[in-house]
């Protein structure tokens, strides 16, 4: 979870905002994150974020929660698992439709010094590119830090972002190119292929720790399942043992130490503390 700094307005926000199709996820438990021709920005509440098998659409894996400010790329095609969010309470996102940056803008300027020599003023991060590497960061760090949720302390912040890099001149607002593509972003086909690069190999390194996950949680299920019919045999056996003696003796401490013991077994066996 990246939680956004209250009162001092969030750069992603402000910037890309104003920006796609609003839509108001009250009601909604599920939310198709479509494809990586769209990018998914929360503007209020936040999301829970899943992988789910893409073609069995079976156990729902929580990665992370994604904040207001966070921005998502659809999913891209080819790993096991894709993604899917869960909206939370008064949730907002807005999506944003991509379209071709034909012509990357020109950020190469020249200046002159005092001396009438011309001198190359290297390019700068415009206030949109920055946002744009923030708000991707924030999504990605989810899907990065899920494999470590584990080790983690906290809920991580902007210190944590998994930046991506987005080269100046790569982005404008689509008004650029007229009304109808006002509340579209431009991209460069290169920053654009290399999101759908990084966030591949993110799903497949996912891809890998599911995988883990349920064959520790089947390999322990089959150590409960045996240890459980081990128990039973030898509670079978003593009550055959016990059969014919007197039913008025009384549970001394050994017994019940056998029980605890035998419970204790069983609950070890399963990966379950017993209290």
């Amino acid at each position: 979870m990246t939680t956004v700094q209250e009162g001092q307005g969030d750069l992603v926000l402000g910037a890309l905002g104003a920006l796609g199709t609003r839509v108001d996820c009250a009601g909604f438990n599920r939310l198709d994150l479509e494809g990586p021709q769209v990018l998914w920005l929360v503007v209020s509440g936040a999301v829970d974020l899943f992988a789910v098998d893409a073609a069995e659409q079976g156990h729902w894996h929580h990665l992370g929660r994604l904040e207001a400010g966070s921005v998502l790329l659809g999913p891209v095609t080819g790993p096991q698992h894709t993604l899917v969010a869960r909206p939370l309470r008064d949730c907002v996102v807005h999506r944003i439709g991509l379209r071709e940056l034909y012509q990357p803008a020109h950020t190469q300027t020249w200046s002159y010094d005092a001396y009438g020599n011309p001198q190359y003023v290297p390019p700068t991060t415009s206030p949109l590119e920055y946002a744009l590497a923030l708000g991707v960061g924030r999504g990605l760090t989810v899907l990065f830090q899920a494999p470590m949720a584990g080790e983690r302390a906290g809920a991580p912040t902007d210190d944590d972002v998994f930046w991506m890099q987005v080269p100046p001149g790569s982005v404008q607002y689509g008004a650029v190119y007229g009304e109808e593509a006002a509340a579209d972003l431009l991209m460069d086909p290169a920053l654009w292929q290399s999101m759908v690069d990084q966030q591949y190999r993110l799903l497949t390194t996912l891809d890998r720790w599911i995988e883990q996950l349920e064959r520790t949680h089947e390999t322990r299920t089959a150590a409960g399942i045996k240890a459980g019919e081990a128990v039973r045999a030898q509670a079978d056996r003593t009550l055959l043992a016990s059969i014919g003696k007197r039913s008025a003796q009384r549970t001394t401490a050994a017994d019940a130490d056998a029980t605890h013991a035998a419970c204790a077994l069983v609950a070890r066996a399963a990966g379950i503390p017993l209290a």
